[in-house]
């Protein structure tokens, strides 16, 4: 085998290798499934994520507005 003939067929492996794009979908849905995780971690189990602070506020109000009627 000459090594024009092994340079033709690297190249095809190469060329069919860039067009396969079955992996390219799953590392693209790995990728968006840890960022979602990373934002729903931070809203629901920070201690001073938004969510916490917002439910805190409304028993906290609950909890002066009951006060007050008793």
């Amino acid at each position: 085998m000459d090594i024009q003939a092994i340079f033709t067929q690297l190249k095809s492996i190469g060329i069919k290798f860039a067009k396969n794009q079955r992996g390219v979908h799953a590392i693209e849905y790995a990728i968006i499934s840890s960022g979602i995780t990373m934002i729903v971690s931070v809203i629901f189990f920070d201690d001073n994520g938004p969510v916490k602070n917002a439910l805190t506020e409304l028993f906290d109000r609950l909890k002066d507005k009951l006060i007050a009627i008793i």
